[in-house]
């Protein structure tokens, strides 16, 4: 891929990993915001691309670079995930990209993914509809007409999209299907609260899973995961002979590897090295997710305990269960979840604005692409 730099001269960029890694640019990590990729830079940098597909490339590396920057670390949305702030960055650069290539499915359906996200579920919707007139097979486009629009609102649309889905993928469709229960569980999941009542298996095969959290500019651990540490400090000292897998990578502006910070609190409260595997590469809880689990099949757990926050169990421990769906794992799946604040006893209570999240997410780890060959 090429960018401008800010003297006008082209320079080369590596292509979009397809390994779910930690975002850097020319193997340097992202720290300030490089307004090279801004979208007023950009309208600049495009009348000097003479040829459409080097728009596009150049389009691809902008987009991939507005999606993963993520400007303030300490903010947070309503369903406590750090905020991107680029939405409509985003949106603006995939236009462009489709004044250039129209009927594009990739395009549109990043667009109408960066429209989901920014809650307009209309013009998503809308969206949608296009790329199954261009292409009436695109199984991405239906599935999500049909899980966003359809699930919970018009079930004889949905069972007929799930139909269409069936003949156009069988083996997918059945997967698909398998996960969606998962939905309809969320409604009555009980997560648990009281350490003694997750699996009492102290052999090597059960593996005490903590979910990373970002860090500060500085490198240090907020609360969250501390306290996530704590719990799992606490089961791994009970059951000596388990193993410890700590996952989180590293995101812009973070110092250090979360995975890697973790790993070391844990060596300084008395847990051997060796105990402990690290998952580095992710850079949200879908990565946390699908990276952790291929770790887990890869070294024959039986007995899985997930620990995260309250706030953000019910859909880690979901995309966990999907996961394990996806890959054919063969090790039960607990929980254990720990409270930041007061506030967070409200995240044991059913919301449904959690729930597009949810699907949004469930759709990653199922495979498919939130921004096509950007972001999985």
């Amino acid at each position: 891929m090429k960018l401008l730099n800010s003297n006008g001269d082209i320079k080369i960029l590596p292509r979009a990993v397809h390994k779910i890694a930690s975002f850097s640019i020319n193997g340097k990590h992202i720290q300030e915001y490089d307004s090279n990729y801004s979208y007023s830079a950009v309208q600049k940098y495009l009348k000097r691309i003479i040829s459409n597909p080097e728009k596009l490339n150049f389009l691809d590396a902008v987009i991939r670079y507005n999606y993963w920057y993520k400007p303030v670390l300490l903010s947070v949305n309503h369903d406590n995930m750090n905020k991107s702030y680029n939405n409509e960055t985003l949106i603006k650069l995939y236009k462009e990209a489709l004044k250039i290539s129209p009927n594009n499915e990739k395009y549109l359906l990043g667009l109408a993914s960066m429209y989901r996200l920014s809650k307009n579920l209309n013009l998503a919707t809308g969206i949608w509809q296009k790329v199954l007139q261009i292409n009436p097979n695109n199984y991405q486009a239906l599935l999500s007409l049909a899980v966003y629009t359809q699930f919970n609102k018009n079930q004889k649309a949905f069972k007929r999209s799930l139909t269409r889905l069936n003949e156009i993928d069988g083996q997918q469709t059945k997967q698909v299907e398998g996960w969606l229960r998962y939905l309809e569980e969320l409604k009555t999941i009980r997560l648990t609260t009281n350490l003694n009542r997750v699996y009492d298996d102290n052999t090597s095969k059960h593996f005490i899973v903590i979910l990373g959290a970002s860090l500060t500019a500085a490198g240090k651990m907020k609360l969250k995961l501390k306290k996530r540490l704590r719990a799992g400090l606490k089961l791994a000292k009970r059951m000596p002979n388990t193993r410890i897998l700590v996952s989180g990578g590293k995101l812009p502006r973070e110092p250090d590897f979360e995975a890697k910070v973790m790993k070391q609190w844990l060596i300084n409260h008395g847990i051997k090295s060796k105990r402990i595997f690290e998952e580095t590469y992710s850079r949200d809880t879908v990565q946390n997710t699908v990276n952790s689990t291929d770790i887990l099949n890869e070294n024959g757990a039986k007995t899985v305990t997930v620990i995260s926050n309250a706030s953000h169990m019910k859909r880690s421990y979901t995309l966990f269960k999907t996961a394990r769906l996806i890959t054919n794992g063969k090790y039960l799946l607990d929980q254990y979840v720990v409270f930041e604040s007061k506030d967070e006893f409200k995240a044991l209570e059913n919301n449904s604005r959690d729930i597009p999240k949810i699907i949004n997410d469930l759709l990653r780890v199922a495979g498919f692409w939130l921004l096509p060959g950007i972001q999985r």
